[in-house]
């Protein structure tokens, strides 16, 4: 659920709690292959999030408006380890085909890496994934208000010793 338009890549929000999400996309070949493959340990390097805008709904504004996650307000689990779903619905076990690992942040990118599960339920994303077929990712982020900024149409802030123009929605946690 992705689309870039004017270098923006555009996000969708479900109504569950609050929580966002964005579509990245894995490191890939000239082949198409992701170049982070691991077929032994069934594994694959992503990127999970970036600070490129993002043209997000807005429901306090209730408008669409590019955001801003800034990769220093990152909170890593302290297992470093979040669960890879095959969507983003929590509710049962099956849904948890693996999990992402080893998350760190490499200047503005939130990278991690995928380990897919042996379960059945794990084996066709795991197969696509290796075929080139499956190279995009969603992830899943919740913040509170209090932690973005709004810069208005025209406007320029300083945010964290940065400077935005917006209109933009910086998340800074």
């Amino acid at each position: 659920n992705k689309m870039v338009k004017n270098n923006i890549v555009h996000g969708i929000r479900a109504d569950d709690g609050g929580m966002q999400y964005r579509g990245l996309s894995l490191r890939l070949s000239s082949e198409g292959i992701p170049v982070s493959l691991d077929v032994e340990k069934r594994t694959v390097e992503c990127v999970m999030a970036t600070e490129a805008p993002v043209r997000m709904f807005d429901y306090t504004r209730y408008e669409y408006i590019p955001e801003i996650l800034l990769i220093s307000g990152v909170e890593i689990p302290e297992s470093r380890q979040v669960p890879l779903l095959d969507t983003h619905s929590r509710y049962s076990t099956s849904s948890v085909i693996g999990s992402t690992r080893d998350i760190r942040v490499e200047g503005d990118q939130l990278v991690g890496r995928d380990y897919f599960s042996s379960t059945e339920e794990a084996s066709g994303p795991w197969t696509k994934t290796m075929e080139g077929h499956l190279t995009d990712r969603s992830i899943g982020y919740a913040y509170d208000n209090q932690d973005a900024v709004y810069v208005d149409d025209g406007e320029t802030a300083i945010i964290e010793g940065r400077s935005f123009t917006g209109p933009v929605k910086v998340v800074k946690k």
